[in-house]
């Protein structure tokens, strides 16, 4: 400071002053250039930051990008864009991008001019949010085959420069080869499907959310006795049986509420004619990517006449194939169904036999039989009707199973329908015949259901011999008098251990030589040595072995014991007569 304060000494203020304003204005250029110099540093920092960024973008993005003058050179190009066309590392900057070393083809694989593709901007546009203007096309590699190109989408748009600098042209190239791929897969899995859903031998349809069909196959149509064309739009339910549509409501609805993701089940469509076809219905929900519930696939497989042939078997199964009534088995469960119910004091059991039936069968034939059987079968289910059930239990035996509020009138009132009908002549081979039968009443009581439904039979068996003792042609009504282990179903139960017990034995009658008194052979006589009844004739068990399927066995026994007989006889010039089963 004293060299200013010297100056102003010798050349007066106004020197000073300058010399003061000289020195200020030093500082403030120097300041100035200070902040400058930050300025432009920052700008450059800036700038390298943008660069950086933009190099980012364009390396870590999958399209290509192309950036252009409005003139076409090329201002920059990523290495996605250099890896779709093929390009080497060289710089392209400045390069025409109608000059790129690229072949491009159309979809019928005919060359384009890149300058055209990679241009092509929508005409008169300028502004950063013109409207896209996409070409899909191929890039074709040196060598191979124009099928083998890879498909790209290539879109391009004018930026504008911003009052900064020229528009340019910005063009992004898109791999479309994956995309296609998937396409094409899905087309072809849709054509598979379609193909398959139309030749299949099933009915098949695929069905909304609300359950209204939206496509099916001829397979389905033929069905229902109508048309594919007629189908759609009609809703699923409404070609069911009425009774299923509810158990078919409840199954699509747990479906949709994820408790399930199909079902099964056997149910009856509605054809266009009226008739009734069984089927098995399988649906399957098809649901989104994202798990959402998009469609219904439907199965459906004709049953009918699977179905025709189970009820055929299970009727076998149950019916006697003779006559078609009941069988034993039938029976069984008719008559343990009925005595489970409140009222079962109102049900009586009628035991029916044939009189002298064996007799009809040695004259005439076994088939003449069993034209006896099926008139005596139609004349029993005429005298009951519908208030009861009508069971042939085996040869000749018949058991009606009555359930009625007045049981003890109407079993009277059918055995009297069933002699009185039984009266009218049956033509068998040119001659008239009369069938009668024995009938035995056992009434549902405390007695004899204390054996349940066994017991009520054993009761009618055992009332029905006693009409058989009585005469035949009559009608019996238990009552405890009566020894039910008499009756056939008690003897069933024990013929079997009697063989294995070696209660059947034979009894020998001797024929003899009048003239001269001797013993020329002997008949095996079978009885069965029961260990409470006594000595059984062959009429009391002989027809029920046969029905038990015994009848095998019990003739091999009757030869083994008649054999054995010989063996031990002394005389060799004896014999012995068996009968035996025809079987």
């Amino acid at each position: 400071m004293d060299w200013l304060l010297e100056l102003g000494a010798q050349h007066g203020a106004v020197l000073v002053v300058l010399a003061v304003v000289g020195l200020l204005a030093s500082g403030f250029f120097a300041v100035l250039a200070g902040l400058a110099r930050r300025k432009v540093a920052r700008t450059r920092t800036d700038l390298a930051l943008l660069r950086r960024r933009y190099a980012a973008v364009l390396a870590s993005t999958s399209d290509g990008m192309v950036l252009q003058t409005a003139a076409g050179q090329i201002i920059d190009i990523n290495t996605a864009a250099r890896d779709m066309f093929g390009l080497d590392g060289q710089d392209y900057s400045g390069v025409l991008v109608g000059d790129l070393p690229v072949v491009l083809v159309n979809a019928q694989g005919q060359a384009l001019n890149p300058a055209a593709v990679l241009r092509h901007t929508p005409s008169g546009l300028s502004r950063a949010t013109a409207p896209i203007d996409a070409e899909l096309v191929g890039i074709a590699r040196a060598g191979q085959p124009l099928a083998a190109a890879r498909m790209v989408q290539v879109i391009s748009r004018m930026v504008a420069g911003g009052g900064i600098g020229s528009p340019v042209i910005l063009t992004t190239i898109e791999d479309m080869t994956v995309q296609g791929e998937v396409k094409a897969a899905l087309e072809r899995s849709e054509l598979q499907f379609r193909v398959a859903m139309e030749n299949a031998p099933i009915g098949m349809a695929l069905v909304d959310l609300s359950w209204h069909i939206i496509e099916v196959n001829s397979a389905f149509a033929e069905l229902l006795g109508t048309t594919r064309e007629a189908l759609v739009g009609y809703g699923f339910a409404d070609v069911s049986h009425p009774e299923d549509r509810e158990q078919e409501r409840m199954l699509v609805q747990s479906l949709l509420a994820g408790h399930q993701s199909r079902f099964s089940l056997e149910k009856r469509y509605l054809r266009a004619d009226g008739h009734i076809v069984w089927t098995m219905l399988d649906v399957a929900l098809v649901r989104t990517p994202n798990s959402a519930s998009d469609h219904f696939v439907a199965q459906v497989r004709d049953t009918t006449e699977s179905r025709l042939k189970s009820e055929m078997l299970a009727h076998r199964a149950m019916h006697d194939p003779l006559t078609g009534l009941a069988n034993r088995t039938l029976l069984q469960e008719v008559l343990q169904s009925v005595l489970d119910q409140p009222r079962r004091d109102r049900v009586a059991v009628l035991a029916c036999d044939l009189d002298g039936f064996k007799a009809i069968n040695d004259r005439y034939g076994h088939a003449a039989g069993d034209e006896v059987l099926v008139h005596v079968a139609g004349v029993l289910r005429a005298a009951i009707g519908a208030r009861g059930t009508v069971a042939r239990m085996g040869g000749d035996e018949f058991v009606i199973v009555l359930q009625d509020m007045e049981s003890e009138r109407v079993a009277f009132e059918v055995a009297t329908t069933i002699h009185t009908n039984l009266k009218e002549p049956l033509r068998l081979h040119r001659r008239r015949m009369v069938v009668r039968a024995s009938i035995g009443i056992a009434l549902a009581d405390a007695d004899t259901m204390a054996g349940g439904a066994p017991g009520l039979l054993a009761a009618a068996d055992a009332a029905l011999y006693r009409a058989k003792a009585a005469g035949r042609s009559c009608t019996e009504v238990y009552d405890t008098t009566m020894e039910v282990a008499g009756g056939r179903h008690g003897l069933q139960a024990e013929l079997q251990g009697a063989l294995d017990r070696g209660e059947i034995a034979l009894h020998y009658q001797p024929f003899v030589d009048l003239a001269s008194g001797q013993v020329l052979g002997h008949e095996a006589l079978v009885r069965w040595e029961h260990p409470s009844r006594g000595l059984l004739l062959p009429g009391m068990f002989l027809s029920l072995a046969e029905e038990m399927g015994l009848g095998v066995r019990l003739g091999m026994h009757v030869v083994s014991e008649a054999v054995g007989y010989l063996a031990r006889c002394q005389d060799q010039s004896r014999w012995v007569s068996v009968n035996v089963s025809a079987d």
